[in-house]
């Protein structure tokens, strides 16, 4: 229990130094701090939730004691909270008897744990488009706080005027910067606490305890429900002011499950070809040249819950209507 515990509160002191090193200035604290909560995963992942909370703690109160109770409050809400709830559901199970009277363990379903995360982050952004509703200019004016949006659109403006491509209206573009800056922090989030949860799970597997098997990428089925969530969000996003902007956000998030959904359909249909790695070697790296690839993956992700493409490709496969 002692080691237990001395283990939880390193998890957590990790995490604190990954979210600190910002102040290093060194572009690899980047990706430190993007995966600051990848020791309290770790924790919650081999010690069940009070290792989480245990590690969380040491974290908040590292940073409090080392900087100001602000700091450590931003740290707990955007880093601590989320692998405490994840963990929580993650470790969820139920043990039932199948038809060969064989006992099995059936775990909290990863597309779930997809739509408890982007329930948990579309909550943040509606709290912050209430706490604007104070502000003179809204969700925009809030944003603008926090970045320069003058200094960044003159940036852009004189990169596109050096490099010779087209140069976009000033006023247009500080319109547009608000926007862009709140969809790619909610975005870089979700794929912070998802890439920190994997990592988590892959170290626990590795090194041990893993209290629950990893999910496969392949298996990845997500609630219908969703599709409404996702459309309902979308349809919002027409809406004036900071209602659209926030709906826009929303939208974004939910749409990251379809984007993994897609890319288990793409992993599931490519099993037919003879040259596979290589396919899929190229698929991801034109997908970091060209972004409406990832929207058409986001579109193909939300096919596949109409269409069930992975089960008819699977059933050509095997000749069966289910997968291994």
């Amino acid at each position: 229990m002692r080691a237990d515990l001395l283990k939880a509160i390193a998890a957590g002191l990790t995490s604190a130094l990954f979210y600190a090193s910002v102040l290093s200035g060194s572009l690899f604290a980047v990706v430190l701090v993007w995966l600051a909560p990848a020791p309290l995963f770790f924790a919650g992942l081999t010690q069940h939730v009070r290792g989480a909370i245990i590690a969380a703690a040491a974290g908040t109160t590292a940073i409090a004691v080392a900087g100001n109770p602000a700091t450590a409050l931003a740290y707990a809400l955007s880093n601590a909270v989320a692998p405490i709830i994840l963990c929580r559901f993650a470790l969820l199970s139920r043990s039932y008897i199948d038809n060969d009277g064989q006992a099995r363990t059936e775990w909290y379903p990863a597309g779930l744990l997809f739509a408890v995360l982007c329930i948990f982050a579309s909550l943040f952004v509606a709290g912050g488009a209430i706490y604007s509703l104070s502000h003179p200019e809204g969700l925009r004016g809030v944003i603008a706080t926090f970045v320069d949006i003058d200094g960044l659109a003159a940036a852009i403006t004189q990169m596109q005027m050096q490099t010779g491509g087209n140069v976009l209206d000033e006023t247009a573009l500080r319109a547009m910067l608000p926007v862009i800056a709140l969809l790619s922090v909610a975005v870089a989030w979700v794929l912070s606490m998802i890439a920190s949860g994997a990592l988590a799970q892959a170290m626990a597997q590795r090194f041990g305890p893993s209290l629950r098997p990893s999910p496969g990428l392949a298996n990845l089925q997500l609630p219908r429900w969703l599709n409404f969530i996702l459309l309902a969000s979308i349809i919002a996003t027409f809406l004036p002011g900071t209602a659209g902007l926030a709906a826009s956000a929303i939208a974004v998030i939910f749409a990251v499950p379809y984007f993994f959904l897609g890319l288990s359909t793409v992993h599931v249909i490519s099993r037919r070809l003879p040259a596979r790695p290589v396919v899929l070697t190229v698929f991801y790296t034109l997908m970091f040249f060209f972004s409406w690839l990832i929207l058409l993956t986001v579109g193909l992700g939300l096919a596949e819950q109409f269409a069930g493409f992975r089960q008819k490709a699977i059933a050509a496969q095997t000749g069966k209507g289910q997968g291994d």
